[in-house]
């Protein structure tokens, strides 16, 4: 398919695959692109920063709470497609600040998102429901 100058495809991986398909896309120097307009609780932003696989994503909630600019990952404003593209291409480009981004990413994981951390977040939700 074609659109926009940009050509892609769309394909169905099974959640058990994605793992692999974020250290492939982190390996080959690539980044996920974040586009929703909202996040429930940032599994998919979670998953490619725990692969080493750097983040651009939409500056909206669930997203912009794990995702701090410049420092674990990229944010832009929803819509603003040339921010975006900027954001991505720095990271495709900008090696130190690639790795500094992973690494913090990893940080961010090992510090908030740990299993202990994460099994108490769900646990307090369903409390509250």
């Amino acid at each position: 398919m074609k659109k926009n100058q940009l050509n892609y495809k769309v394909i169905h991986v099974p959640n058990g695959s994605m793992p692999e398909l974020y250290s492939t896309i982190a390996d080959s120097g690539g980044c996920v692109l974040s586009t929703s307009i909202r996040e429930g609780l940032g599994n998919s932003i979670l998953e490619p920063m725990a692969c080493q696989c750097p983040v651009v994503s939409s500056d909206k909630p669930g997203k912009n709470e794990i995702i701090m600019h410049k420092y674990n990952g990229m944010l832009y404003k929803l819509g603003d497609i040339n921010k975006g593209a900027a954001c991505a291409e720095k990271l495709l480009k900008d090696t130190p600040f690639r790795k500094t981004i992973i690494q913090n990413a990893l940080s961010t994981i090992k510090q908030n998102y740990n299993q202990d951390v994460y099994v108490d977040r769900y646990l307090d939700i369903l409390s509250k429901i």
